[in-house]
């Protein structure tokens, strides 16, 4: 009489072809299909997509190489289990921290290293596997327990240099946010930690396959929701000295640090171009839009902004939520119908919940505050 597996293994099982299955069709669907599957209006980073592929398969890898060892066919620390740990140390790691990095559109940084500091363990391993000395994997795991510390420190950097890229150059920032890029390394970083020092109880186990489907959808749903940021240049160019604002070139090879004197009619020009005009109310615009339009260049734009101790994103922000104030004052006194959402869209948010961290910023208040004031 055959018997019948075990609830807690069945569970296990399916999760783990789960995920499998997941992480294969997510990875066809990066490669092959070019429709958002989320948002229509919205382009995905090709490089990030190429790298989240590339995640896909190596999960997809690690599902196949582990299952003898989840069948029970194999024991611990056998050739076998050394072997797909070494497959793991080698592809898994490197490629699950790259991706987080391809997120981040302020610039390109190199993903090589992270492939060069697992190198260490790959070899602890294939060591291991010829002189079956099990003590390294004392070293092995202290080693990417240290490996995964600094990555987390290097990532808040990275994404203290990302927020501050998006406030100079985005007055929009929804599906820029920095914070869901830091959602996504914690949880990175919790699987992995949990894998790294885990047993083989069924219970840890299954939690790690359920905890991987969650990471899977949820950086699938966050690459086709990110919207391809086009950096400019770097911030740090030099530019040729003019009284003339409407000059905007720029001239490499100035020495670094050189004076620089401010056009004297940048703030006449961005009353005559933007707000007179109200180019301020175009949803997403952009630093390079604003400079365009004014006849300048970025650095002068930048540079300005920071004598008169505002950013980009303040100053177009201000202008939209005064102009939300001057809606919603002009809708009170006329009786016309309206909702905060549908003066805050008008104002050239495209996102309410900006909109609300933005009117707080500005008025010291929550919009709801402000609006119960002033009734």
């Amino acid at each position: 009489m055959n018997e019948s597996i075990p609830f807690d293994i069945l569970v296990y099982y399916m999760l783990y072809g789960g995920a499998a299955i997941m992480a294969a069709v997510a990875c066809l669907h990066l490669l092959m299909w070019r429709i958002n599957t989320f948002v229509d209006n919205v382009t995905p980073p090709k490089r990030l997509r190429r790298w989240t592929a590339a995640f896909m398969a190596v999960v997809l890898g690690s599902h196949l190489w582990w299952l003898p060892d989840s069948l029970g066919v194999i024991k611990i620390y056998s050739g076998l289990h050394i072997i797909s740990s070494i497959l793991d140390c080698a592809l898994l790691v490197p490629v699950m921290l790259s991706m987080p990095l391809t997120m981040l559109q302020d610039r390109r940084r190199p993903l090589w290293p992270l492939f060069v500091a697992v190198i260490p363990v790959v070899i602890a391993l294939v060591d291991c596997l010829f002189k079956y000395d099990y003590t390294v994997m004392v070293f092995v795991r202290f080693y990417l327990f240290a490996l995964l510390t600094a990555y987390f420190f290097y990532m808040l950097f990275a994404l203290r240099q990302y927020r501050r890229w998006l406030i100079d150059n985005y007055a929009d920032l929804e599906h820029k946010e920095v914070w869901l890029s830091l959602v996504v390394i914690v949880i990175l970083l919790l699987i992995l930690a949990i894998y790294s020092v885990s047993n083989n109880g069924i219970f840890i186990q299954t939690f790690i396959q359920f905890s991987e489907i969650f990471i899977l959808a949820f950086i699938f749903w966050r690459v086709e929701t990110l919207q391809t940021l086009h950096a400019p240049q770097a911030d740090t160019e030099t530019v040729e000295l003019s009284d003339d604002a409407s000059n905007g070139d720029t001239k490499d090879g100035a020495e670094a640090g050189a004076a620089v004197t401010l056009p004297t009619n940048i703030s006449q020009l961005l009353k005559q171009y933007c707000e007179d005009t109200q180019l301020y109310l175009q949803h997403d615009i952009t630093r390079d839009d604003l400079s365009k339009a004014v006849g300048t260049n970025r650095y002068y734009l930048s540079l300005y902004f920071a004598q008169q101790g505002e950013t980009y994103n303040s100053y177009i922000n201000k202008l939209r939520i005064q102009h939300f104030v001057n809606d919603y004052r002009e809708a009170i006194a006329t009786k016309r119908p309206f909702t905060a959402q549908q003066l805050a869209h008008e104002s050239g948010f495209s996102s309410y919940a900006t909109f609300g961290r933005a009117f707080k910023q500005t008025m010291g208040q929550t919009v709801t505050e402000w609006m119960k004031d002033e009734a």
